[in-house]
């Protein structure tokens, strides 16, 4: 029996705008140094990693372990397609990443680490250098080199230009250089090299950058991945189950110690908390906090419930319609919500206010934001009353599958009703597509999300409601990515940024961080690590370092 672990409620690990960048070098050079995995200064409890934090000794693992993940294969739209290119659905990710193997992998602290590109360098502000594992085949055999790389980034590239969900840096990739059999450069039509590293939008470790055998591209994807990661496919039952198993291929083998993974569907909601007391899955994450007292009362689970400052609830204002074209009434909102109330209702306790943009302890966070808007319905009335804004009604969109939704929802229509203003939730099912990529169909919209993204209230950013553009933003945005990561200029740049969207134009209603609860078979599994996944997604399992215990 392992020792019961609860991570600490208030942890702020590293969140949407840390810069994470490898410096590659001379070996013989001690000041150029190499590229491993880069240290970040993020919040409390943040290390570097540079593998899984626990390796089982031989006799401590099943080497024939089979994992059974409990999964929300359905949220995928109840069918994943597996070719990158033709999949928006984030959740789809950590299946994919399994399958293809991504240049580079990004640790729970937000560093990052070697995957298929071993070295890494910001030659200048428009060029980036990586250098490939070597000795590495795809699943089908086939060689991974610098054309493979080169094939599934330019790949990439042309599909992003029609697609909503890919990052707008990927659109800025003008040619993929190859240098020689083990060496790319990436040539940019901006000066964002830098910000390629940003950990609110991972390039190097996000679906534009996982690695398809082009061979199997040519045979289609979309049913049959093949790629070059730890993991190869097996079979697919839609909202069923996900079979995976270890590619002896991969170039890490020896050290995954898992001979198959499951992931199986089980329902949001109790049947979650059920699937892992029964012992029909082994681990299972996106648990709600209020599932941590039931697991936590069983002596052979684990759980862990951790506020990270990645995940999130929030009201996105569609600005180029009434009410919320007015500033006043977007603070007015703002200072009549009590996200106290809404953490004790809706989140049992596990939660933290979000009052500027970054959490305490977040190397970017700016203090003087620290309670901007604190709960105040006179200051609200006051703000309403300047607007001119009598009985102000509007319509938010919200998902109710996304729990607790439904309890979020009632809370805000009775707060905001004190004030005087009357909300309507539309109930939709891909708020992505019904609101963000639709111009002006709603008011707002109610939402989780993951990782704030700089760039995402920009135009093409995946949090731009309603087409805004606003040239004062974007200059800021364009300023921030051309600076060099980690500079006092950038610094200054992301506070300035910060009291912008907050203090002068209250761009959202950022709500509450929430906490991210995983659940395990704590007497059978073991190795439990993190990665981060890409935006918006939270903290995902690290399934090469997870094993069956004998």
């Amino acid at each position: 029996m392992h020792p019961r672990r609860r991570t600490a409620r208030w942890l702020a690990i590293v969140a949407a705008l840390v810069l994470v960048v490898g410096a590659c070098g001379d070996d013989d050079d001690g000041d150029g140094g190499t590229a491993s995995p880069t240290s970040v200064a993020g919040g409390q409890g943040t290390t570097t990693s540079a593998g899984p934090a626990t390796t089982a000794e031989p006799d401590d693992f099943d080497p024939a372990g089979v994992l059974r993940v409990g999964d929300l294969l359905a949220a995928t739209g109840g069918g994943i397609n597996f070719d990158p290119i033709n999949n928006t659905a984030y959740a789809s990710w950590r299946y994919m990443k399994a399958i293809y193997g991504s240049l580079l992998t990004r640790n729970a602290d937000g560093s990052y680490r070697p995957d298929l590109a071993t070295d890494w360098e910001i030659v200048d502000p428009r060029t980036v250098e990586l250098d490939l594992r070597e000795g590495v085949q795809f699943q089908d055999g086939t060689p991974f080199d610098a054309e493979a790389v080169r094939f599934n980034l330019i790949r990439a590239r042309d599909a992003a230009a029609q697609s909503f969900s890919f990052s707008a840096e990927l659109k800025l990739l003008d040619d993929v250089e190859i240098v020689d059999a083990h060496k790319v450069r990436l040539k940019l039509r901006e000066p964002v090299a830098g910000w390629l590293f940003s950990a609110g939008r991972p390039f190097f470790s996000s679906p534009e950058t996982l690695m398809p055998s082009p061979a199997a591209v040519q045979a289609g994807l979309a049913t049959k991945p093949v790629g070059a990661g730890a993991f190869e496919f097996v079979s697919y039952t839609p909202e069923s189950e996900l079979v995976l198993q270890k590619s002896d291929t991969y170039w890490d083998a020896d050290n995954v110690r898992l001979a198959e993974v499951r992931f199986v569907y089980v329902a949001p909601g109790p049947a979650q908390s059920l699937a892992l007391r029964s012992g029909e899955v082994d681990i299972i994450a996106n648990l709600s906090s209020s599932q941590v007292p039931e697991i936590e009362s069983v002596d052979d689970l684990e759980v862990e419930a951790t506020v990270t400052g990645r995940q999130f609830w929030a009201i996105y204002f569609c600005k180029a319609i009434p009410p919320f074209d007015d500033v006043r009434i977007r603070k007015a909102l703002n200072y009549a919500i009590d996200r106290e109330a809404i953490i004790a209702a809706a989140f049992r306790g596990f939660g933290e206010p979000i009052d500027g943009l970054l959490p305490e302890g977040h190397p970017f966070h700016v203090p003087e934001l620290d309670d901007h808007f604190a709960y105040d319905p006179d200051r609200a009335r006051q703000l309403l009353a300047e607007a001119g804004a009598e009985n102000v009604e509007f319509t938010l969109m919200y998902s109710p599958s996304s729990v607790p939704g439904d309890t979020i929802a009632e809370i805000l229509r009775s707060q905001l009703a004190e004030v005087g203003m009357t909300v309507n939730f539309r109930p939709v099912q891909n708020l992505v597509a019904e609101f963000f990529a639709v111009p002006n169909v709603a008011n707002g919209a109610l939402t989780p999300g993951n990782d704030y993204g700089i760039t995402d209230l920009t135009p093409g950013g995946i949090g731009n409601a309603c087409a805004y553009d606003n040239p004062t933003l974007n200059a800021l945005v364009a300023d921030i990515k051309a600076a060099l990561p980690d500079s006092d200029e950038q610094y200054d740049l992301i506070a300035e940024y910060q009291r912008y969207i907050v203090e002068d134009e209250a761009l959202v209603a950022w709500l509450v961080w929430t906490a991210e609860v995983f659940g395990w078979q704590d007497e059978r599994v073991d190795g439990v690590d993190y990665q981060l996944g890409p935006f918006p997604a939270p903290r995902e399992l690290l399934l090469s370092s997870l094993y069956i215990e004998r």
